[in-house]
């Protein structure tokens, strides 16, 4: 079993946080800088994890690909999708009774996320799943300058797509071909063994990251929308370089018990992905109903934002644990 890297672990932790804090109505100047990089940053962690050493069979590690990350993506897929008939289409602020019921069903076959009217964030699963296995087709058995050559290709052939083809490929492909960038950048990372120690260097990467969400505005990778296209590749770079370093230094001084915290987290950030906005539906309504405060109080918001971020989370968690428990007693059970 592969050993755990702390820095990864507290990077995915912050990432997910990232993730669920820009799906809040955040306000906009900071949504917009957390676009710019949160979603490569993803991508760039599980490149950098990955190992052919450890998947030297094609088939096995497809199998093992697919359990991890397909069947999940079904499994949440088929719980949110529930939940949105059946409550989340019929109330809330972003309701529409009149949707045709049948369409997010087919846009989660298709892994077209911004049809994905009930839980948009899982086009990530997909995508990544689509990710893995081009890396592992394309970049098997090739040699550092044939792989930097296929990174490049690859790049231009994502902003081709993505500014002169109207059709939204299926399964995510469009999306897939620009986070495919940021996999094989992990992966050159991981094998050329940078450590992510520079301050310096960090520090310019973040004022990079804040000028390109100032210059390009609101990116969407979900819908391959990048505005200007080598901005975005430089903001996801340089915006992930600034999240490694922070994670590399607090992994020196966090105390074993957020260490820990951070670790849980981490290996259930495609859960807390695919349920996230399920528990905003239930956070609103204790807002409304029970405490009787309006969730526009978190519009255009910073730290009301955060707060809520934070208790989302925090349920997220209490429902995997619970989901834990629930799982081990009845396999005690067999």
């Amino acid at each position: 079993m592969q050993q755990r890297i702390d820095s990864i672990d507290g990077a995915k932790a912050l990432g997910i946080f990232l993730v669920i804090y820009a799906h809040t109505m955040l306000w906009k100047p900071l949504q917009d800088w957390i676009y710019v990089f949160h979603m490569p940053l993803f991508f760039f962690i599980s490149g950098y994890l990955f190992s052919f050493t450890r998947h030297n069979n094609a088939h096995g590690f497809a199998k093992q690909r697919f359990h991890r990350l397909m069947v999940p993506y079904f499994t949440i897929n088929l719980v949110t999708y529930l939940f949105w008939l059946l409550v989340a289409r019929h109330v809330g602020s972003g309701h529409d009774g009149t949707v045709n019921p049948l369409l997010p069903l087919k846009a989660a076959l298709l892994g077209n996320g911004p049809m994905m009217l009930h839980d948009v964030p899982l086009w990530f699963l997909m995508c990544l799943f689509v990710v893995e296995i081009g890396y592992y087709a394309v970049f098997r058995n090739k040699s550092q300058p044939i792989r930097i050559f296929i990174t490049a290709a690859i790049a231009i052939l994502g902003f081709v797509n993505s500014r002169f083809n109207p059709i939204t490929l299926p399964f995510s492909l469009g999306t897939a071909l620009v986070a495919l960038v940021f996999y094989s950048l992990g992966q050159e990372a991981r094998l050329r063994g940078i450590k992510f120690g520079n301050a310096i260097l960090a520090i310019l990467c973040l004022s990079i990251t804040i000028g390109v969400a100032h210059i390009n505005g609101r990116i969407n990778m979900h819908k391959n929308f990048y505005n200007h296209y080598l901005l975005f590749l430089a903001g996801g770079v340089c915006g992930t370089y600034a999240t490694m370093w922070v994670c590399t230094r607090a992994e020196l001084v966090l105390p074993a018990i957020c260490k820990r915290a951070l670790r849980f987290i981490s290996r259930n950030t495609l859960y807390i992905c695919g349920f996230h906005l399920m528990s905003f539906t239930f956070i609103k309504g204790v807002m409304v109903y029970v405490l009787g405060i309006g969730v526009n109080i978190m519009d255009d918001g910073v730290w009301l934002n955060m707060a809520f971020s934070i208790i989302s989370l925090l349920c997220c968690c209490a429902g995997i644990k619970i989901a834990h428990k629930c799982a081990a007693k009845i396999q005690a059970l067999h």
